[in-house]
């Protein structure tokens, strides 16, 4: 069993279109652990982005799930879509992806995960995919994530396990005039690092860091998080 280091906490702040978490409650493990398989990886996560602990079965959906806190389009995630009845020939099927992907730029996403292996049997025994035909019908945006497509992100996701926990740890310190500082002193130098940004801003470090993880998160600021772990000289742009 595997769990991320955030705690919850009971207040929220709002800044720079930056919007910090707000409350939530902690969850029953003892719930989640009987509703799974031993030989599953079980992930408790507290989503800043969805501002609630998500209980996460498998690796392959919590990898996405963390991915989905760093893309600025994405504005939620539903990892426990409701079950929707559909007609399949002459009898009623219940069909649900695995996750549903809500965005500022377009309609929600379907989501399923599918090791390549499978997918590649699949494809070779040209097995019905319920949740495809119907999305296609509906026009509704359909993707299969692969254990192989998410392995090539494993920089991206570090980096962003970190961020997150960055924000979680400072949820509900109120830190407006630090996020308010750290804006400016980014946009004013175009370029910038934490370590600069550490040494100008009279704050806690651990502050500072969350302010810029809020940042690029709203994608108010950009760096390079798909090549190189994030660190203090790693270069951060407005």
């Amino acid at each position: 069993m595997s769990s991320s280091d955030q705690t919850p906490e009971d207040h929220s702040e709002q800044s720079l279109d930056i919007v910090l978490p707000s409350s939530i409650g902690r969850v029953s493990a003892q719930s989640a652990l009987k509703k799974n398989s031993a030989k599953v990886n079980i992930w408790f996560f507290q989503s800043p982005k969805n501002s609630e602990r998500l209980i996460i079965a498998e690796d392959l959906p919590f990898m996405k799930a963390v991915l989905l806190e760093g893309d600025p389009d994405v504005i939620g995630y539903d990892i426990k879509p409701d079950p929707l009845s559909v007609r399949v020939g002459n009898r009623d099927v219940m069909i649900r992806p695995a996750m549903h992907i809500f965005t500022q730029s377009g309609p929600a996403l379907w989501i399923d995960f599918m090791r390549q292996e499978e997918k590649s049997r699949r494809s070779k025994r040209d097995t019905p995919n319920q949740n495809a035909e119907y999305a296609a019908q509906r026009n509704i945006p359909y993707q299969i994530i692969t254990d192989t497509a998410l392995r090539k992100k494993q920089v991206l996701f570090e980096n962003w396990i970190m961020l997150c926990a960055a924000i979680n740890r400072c949820k509900g310190l109120g830190y407006q005039k630090i996020l308010k500082t750290v804006f400016e002193q980014v946009k004013l130098q175009n370029s910038t690092t934490l370590k600069s940004l550490l040494s100008s801003i009279n704050e806690e470090p651990a502050l500072v860091l969350a302010a810029v993880a809020l940042g690029l998160q709203k994608g108010v600021f950009s760096a390079d998080l798909d090549n190189a772990l994030f660190g203090s000289e790693s270069p951060i742009r407005g």
